[in-house]
């Protein structure tokens, strides 16, 4: 049975499922936006999938949920290959998400799930660290 062994959160995934993807921001493990609640535009997943032996159809989806355990939104996709995997195989496909709003901050949870297994990422999202914006005043350099 196909399972999910990695996923990462990202701006944006595009390319051809299976063969190339363009990752763009990938690795999110948290953002900012302006301001509570926000309407985030724009976010997606990449995602590896093991396909095994004789594996030919296989379900995808992706939940994100709110701190509250809330659902926010769904995405998903079918690997569907003409003949079935003759052997261990690791396929990438992105998923995109539609506009979600975003009502608090905290710990957003996405799930993402084939027919065999889960695997989880946790997103926090933030409006303001320690009470300081951290947007950079024009004509300032920052140091890393």
């Amino acid at each position: 049975m196909a399972k999910v062994i990695i996923s990462t959160i990202a701006d944006a995934v595009e390319g051809l499922p299976g063969r190339k993807l363009y990752v763009h921001g990938g690795g999110l493990s948290g953002i900012m936006v302006p301001s509570l609640p926000f309407l985030y535009g724009r976010l997606s997943l990449a995602i590896a999938i093991e396909l095994e032996v004789g594996d030919q159809t296989v379900p995808i989806s992706a939940t994100f949920y709110d701190p509250m355990g809330n659902q926010l939104a769904e995405a998903g996709a079918e690997i569907n290959r003409q003949e079935p995997a003759q052997e261990l195989e690791e396929v990438w496909i992105g998923l995109s998400f539609p506009p979600i709003p975003i009502p608090v901050g905290g710990a957003y949870k996405m799930v993402t799930k084939t027919n065999h297994n889960e695997h989880v990422r946790i997103l926090n999202i933030t409006s303001e660290i320690n009470g300081v914006n951290l947007r950079p005043v024009p004509g300032s350099h920052q140091t890393h």
